[in-house]
This record gives C-alpha cells, sequence and structure tokens, in this order.
C-alpha cells in the first residue's frame, strides 16, 4: 500500500471524525481503532490473493496474438513456458506482453509457477543446444527469424542461419519472442 492512500486514508477518518454531530471530540483510542481496522483491512487484501503462486496455466496476451504456457517460468524481464499444445518452449521479454492471466488446471501433476531472480540474458545461458528456434526481435516484432542456436554469452545470442549456416548473433536485449523446439532425448 502507498503512502499517499494511507495518508488519504488518516485524513479521510480525521474528517469523519470530526464532522460527527454526536460526536463534539474525537475521541483518540476511537481514532486508532479505526486506524488498526483500516490497516488490517488493507494487509488482509494485499496477502489474500497470492494465487499466481499457485498457477500451473498462464495465457500470455501480445498486441498480435494470445498463447496458453504450461510449467511457466516469471523471471525479473521474462515470462517463459511450454506451448499448451505444441512441444514448443516460448520466452517472452515482460516489454511485449500486454497482459498475462493465470489460471488454474485440472491437472495438479502439471508445476506451478517459477519465479526466478535471474534475467533472460542469464536464462538463456541454461538452454539445450544445439536448437532449433524461431524469434522476434522489439525492432521488427511481425518478422519471425529462424536459426539453430549455438549458444549465449555477453549479452548475444549466437544462432547459425540459412543453407550456408551465416553465424548471426542476436542481442537479447532485442529480443521480444524466443520459441525452441523442445525433442525429448
Amino acid at each position: 500500500m502507498s503512502v499517499a492512500r494511507v495518508f488519504s486514508n488518516l485524513c479521510i477518518t480525521i474528517w469523519i471524525r470530526r464532522s460527527s454531530v454526536n460526536n463534539d471530540q474525537m475521541h483518540i483510542e476511537d481514532f486508532f481503532e479505526d486506524l488498526e481496522a483500516q490497516f488490517d483491512s488493507v494487509t488482509k487484501k494485499d496477502t489474500n490473493h497470492p494465487f499466481h503462486f499457485q498457477a500451473r496455466i498462464i495465457d500470455i496476451k501480445t498486441m498480435s496474438f494470445s498463447l496458453k504456457l504450461i510449467a511457466p517460468i516469471i523471471g525479473p524481464d521474462f515470462i517463459a513456458g511450454l506451448d499448451l499444445e505444441k512441444p514448443i518452449w516460448h520466452i517472452f521479454s515482460t516489454r511485449c506482453i500486454s497482459e498475462v492471466h493465470f489460471l488454474a488446471a485440472q491437472d495438479k501433476t502439471l508445476p506451478v509457477v517459477r519465479h526466478l531472480t535471474e534475467p533472460m540474458e542469464t536464462f538463456l545461458q541454461h538452454i539445450p543446444l544445439p536448437g532449433l528456434m524461431r524469434w522476434r526481435t522489439f525492432d521488427n516484432p511481425e518478422l519471425e527469424r529462424i536459426g539453430a542456436v549455438r549458444g549465449a554469452s555477453s549479452g548475444f545470442l549466437m544462432t547459425y542461419q540459412g543453407a550456408e549456416a551465416q553465424q548471426i548473433c542476436v542481442p537479447v536485449l532485442s529480443l521480444a519472442q524466443l520459441s525452441i523446439d523442445s525433442v525429448d532425448v
């Protein structure tokens, strides 16, 4: 809760007490009881809604499409998960996401959402290699590029693209979306 909201609630409480017809003088005990009740109400609201910690499916909405992901992972600058219908891992920069809906799942074997403290750049260093990937960048989000991932380091994702296997380094900060085909070994 912000300081402004607490101060606003305090001012409203004081004004109500002062304008009370039955009470010519404000009783300090009543004042603190009201403040305590307001505080209890606000703290219950804030701690009463950790639903997203129990979610097993998230629905990501961008400007152009919506996608449901299972086994969701939330980092400070990205959201990742496995496509609900295809064996593809999707990683989205939070800058390209317009909405996230946390959904319950009937299948309790699905993992709940995991929260990471590492940024996307560090997370990408742990992806299995080599692998086929598709990506979109912020400068041209409609164009999907395809290549083979070879590694990630120093802020770049190393890929090979095309029949002649031309090496391309994609800056991680330019990635809006990254999709990696998942293959069980």
